[in-house]
């Protein structure tokens, strides 16, 4: 049996599931926590709280990092650049049964929240990745925290996620 040449799948494993501990223990679970595909996140259930991690673009890249090598020959890169995403989806107030707007206090409480997530997934990237470019097993090289971008309000979900992108090394062409 031959082993997968993934490297970025497990480093999001590795962000997911630090993220969620942070989470747990600031008492902000999530219900519903996944890797998700696609360059979108489905706006499903997410009243009791929707943590993801997502892969948003992966390209050849060299010096300076988080640049695209666009020079020729970059299709042999000895370095690939993973931009990923981590966030957090939640509940928000909404119009009352007659159309009225929501509360101003139960919309600075929602957004209160909504930091309170982007502060803890902070605190994951910065315990949980940024140790990783020392660690030889996970092949990470360089990681740029991106920034945090505010999401929704859709339906009756809004949060945000975190940009982060990794370099880290290219399988080699051995059978």
């Amino acid at each position: 049996m031959t082993t997968s040449p993934d490297v970025i799948g497990p480093l999001m494993q590795a962000l997911l599931d630090c993220a969620q501990e942070r989470l747990d223990a600031h008492d902000r679970s999530c219900d519903r926590i996944a890797l998700t595909p696609g360059s979108e996140v489905a706006w499903d259930e997410c009243c009791e709280g929707f943590l993801y991690v997502r892969l948003v673009t992966m390209f050849p890249t060299g010096n300076p990092f988080p640049q695209l090598d666009q020079r020729p020959g970059s299709c042999k890169p000895t370095m690939i650049g993973s931009t990923i995403a981590v966030g957090v989806l939640r509940c928000t107030p909404t119009q009352d049964s007659g159309g009225g707007a929501p509360p101003a206090a139960d919309l600075t409480a929602n957004t209160l929240e909504v930091t309170a997530d982007a502060s803890i997934l902070l605190e994951a990237i910065k315990c949980c990745l940024a140790d990783l470019t020392d660690d030889q097993a996970s092949n990470a090289q360089q990681i740029v925290l991106g920034s945090w971008t505010p999401l929704g309000p859709e339906g009756v979900c809004v949060g945000g996620e975190w940009s982060i992108t990794i370099g880290h090394g290219t399988c080699r062409c051995e059978g």
